[in-house]
């Protein structure tokens, strides 16, 4: 390798860490909190609802009326939902809604970090 090639390999690999870095520190200042928030949101409501419905119940309900096939237990807890009142649809919601999101931004997150992390590997094996 000739001195132009390893100053180029050097400035690249002082750039992956400088990169990894950056990408560590957004992640400990913006997307830990959002996470930390959406876990308590979501624990909060999870709590709440649960003194309204009680959980083993419904499970059990479930596993009785399904008989083991799964599209009957959709059916039954679509007809379940439906049953409930305005409140509880609208807690379900919430709660689910708060689930989806904070897989979504969990997801989101391990997509960069493993981008970085290839980016590191591909550049430092130049």
């Amino acid at each position: 390798m000739n001195s132009s090639e390893e100053k180029r390999s050097i400035r690249q690999r002082i750039k992956q860490r400088v990169l990894g870095r950056i990408y560590h520190i957004w992640f400990l200042r913006y997307a830990a909190p959002l996470f930390a928030a959406e876990i308590v949101a979501v624990v909060i409501a999870a709590v709440f609802f649960s003194r309204f419905v009680f959980f083993e119940e419904v499970v059990s309900n479930t596993l009785n009326a399904s008989a083991g096939n799964p599209w009957r237990a959709f059916l039954y807890l679509l007809s379940a939902f439906i049953g409930t009142t305005l409140f509880t649809k609208f807690v379900i919601i919430i709660i689910v809604g708060g689930g989806i999101l904070f897989f979504r931004d969990i997801n989101r997150s391990i997509i960069a970090y493993a981008a970085v992390k290839r980016d590191e590997r591909f550049s430092g094996s130049r």
